[in-house]
């Protein structure tokens, strides 16, 4: 799927929104019955050290955006169905702009589910975890977000496999 996702952006000047519809009518047409989540986002250089944020969510849990003062706010904007179920779906693009020094962070389910707990707890402890580090380098940031949500776990990353952004001002 990754694979066709990137092929569609660089074949395409389209929103994210148009983009996750392409991946869907593909998705559907080779592998029907399959579902997928996906955040297709874009940024862009704004003025005054600004970033655009222009995005589209399918079924993904929502990217959380982190102020350098520690307000936090889940992008709940620009979202949609999962990948594989109505290929016809409308997918919202959505832009924003993002202040310095501000973080967004994008992550996998398991970041915040846990079995038997209300989802919404669980999106709830990442936005307090992510309020109280948000001064941390970003290194440290993702790692103590991993360490809280798998305490047991080895909590090594490489670079790659973080996924939050801090653009520089």
């Amino acid at each position: 799927m990754l694979v066709k996702l990137r092929a569609l952006v660089c074949d395409r000047l389209e929103p994210p929104g148009d983009i996750l519809r392409r991946l869907d009518v593909i998705s559907h047409t080779l592998y029907g019955g399959h579902t997928a989540t996906c955040i297709y986002a874009h940024l862009e250089p704004g003025p005054h050290h600004s970033w655009q944020l222009e995005f589209a969510n399918a079924g993904h849990p929502p990217p959380l955006l982190v102020s350098q003062d520690g307000d936090t706010r889940y992008r709940t904007t620009g979202h949609s169905i999962l990948l594989g179920v109505e290929p016809d779906a409308p997918r919202p693009s959505s832009t924003r702009t993002l202040a310095p020094d501000s973080t967004l962070l994008l992550y996998t389910d398991s970041l915040i589910e846990r079995s038997g707990e209300d989802l919404d707890r669980g999106l709830a402890r990442l936005r307090q975890h992510a309020a109280a580090l948000t001064r941390e380098p970003l290194a440290v940031f993702c790692d103590e977000l991993l360490a809280a949500a798998w305490p047991m776990a080895v909590t090594t990353t490489s670079p790659s496999s973080r996924s939050a952004s801090r653009p520089a001002a």
